[in-house]
């Protein structure tokens, strides 16, 4: 997520526009395409990664405790998929109204508090 927000923040790593009109655009250099591929394919690799091991992963903590864990995936699922709402409206809208920059960033930041969270957690691992 830090890499694409940097593609779209720092001038070299984001393709100047193609003027209005105009039928050719300047080739882009190969850096740009190199650096926006490794992020996308990054975000897909990290996202599948955890998307499937992350729910067993927080309900192995619990595994003596059947009723606990029903809470968990309860909680577990109604914030997995309130953020997806989240994500799909409010970092949009802000995309769409406010700037990339600010889009990528809130979803950067978001990452870096949950991985504080989980970091602050791990004490707690059994």
């Amino acid at each position: 997520t830090i890499l694409l927000a940097l593609t779209a923040t720092v001038d070299s790593l984001r393709p100047k526009p193609c003027e209005v009109g105009s039928t050719s655009c300047t080739p882009k250099p190969k850096v740009q395409y190199v650096v926006l591929y490794a992020a996308i394919v990054l975000a897909t690799l990290g996202s599948g990664g955890t998307r499937s091991t992350l729910s067993t992963i927080g309900a192995d903590q619990l595994a003596d405790k059947p009723k606990d864990q029903g809470i968990f995936f309860n909680w577990f699922f109604f914030f997995w998929y309130s953020a997806s709402v989240v994500a799909s409206t409010a970092v949009v809208y802000i995309e769409d109204n406010v700037s990339w920059k600010a889009g990528f960033f809130i979803c950067a930041a978001s990452n870096i508090v949950a991985l504080l969270i989980f970091l602050m957690g791990s004490r707690f691992l059994h």
